[in-house]
């Protein structure tokens, strides 16, 4: 059961991966305002008026290739957090490593929220 739920998020990103790139061209105009794809384009929205935080990111850990950080302060604080490395192993160790408390504690409502049989 657990390989047919694996085949099948294979095929549904192969899938996306297909259509994202046959119909790049038209998906762009209607992606025009959404992420970091943005030309300014408000016909979709108000733009986004928030004040930017420019506070210094203050340090929280490090490890061989890569920081972790926070920015802002009480509900606008997040983390920042930069990898480097010669591969994915080693984007993926320093991720890993830096945000382990992090994905520990988000892990059990991933598991919940996802029904793994």
């Amino acid at each position: 059961m657990k390989f047919a739920y694996t085949s099948y998020l294979v095929f549904l990103i192969g899938l996306l991966v297909f259509v994202q790139t046959s119909y790049s061209e038209s998906l762009s105009q209607h992606l025009a305002n959404l992420g970091a794809y943005c030309s300014n384009d408000t016909s979709h929205g108000d733009p986004n008026l928030n004040p930017i935080d420019d506070s210094e990111p203050i340090l929280v850990g490090t490890v061989e290739n890569g920081s972790l950080y926070t920015v802002g302060t009480g509900e606008d604080q997040f983390w920042l957090i930069h990898v480097w490395g010669d591969s994915g192993y080693d984007y993926g160790y320093a991720y890993g490593t830096l945000l382990k408390d992090q994905i520990a504690q988000l892990l059990p409502h991933f598991k919940s929220t996802f029904k793994f049989h």
